[in-house]
């Protein structure tokens, strides 16, 4: 099984020996919840504000997640569906 090396301090996934990717459950809770919150037009600033209310730490162990970690992560193709 692989892992994504090339961005170390994202939200990872692994991939299975046939190249498809594989939701890492801890990890796919917090992108399920980003996604949650924007659907509920929550703005990436409010999205922050909850994730750190809720305790949720970021791949880099900071408890405020940035905007453009925010919107990277809601328009890289590899978390949809997760």
């Amino acid at each position: 099984m692989g892992t994504d090396q090339h961005r170390p301090h994202r939200l990872r996934y692994k991939t299975n020996d046939n190249g498809e990717y594989i939701p890492v459950p801890e990890q796919a809770m917090v992108v399920q919840v980003i996604y949650q919150l924007t659907l509920k037009d929550y703005t990436l600033r409010q999205v922050s504000a909850e994730l750190k209310r809720r305790g949720i730490r970021t791949a880099r162990d900071r408890d405020c997640w940035s905007i453009a970690v925010l919107g990277g992560i809601l328009r890289n193709d590899i978390y949809l569906g997760v």
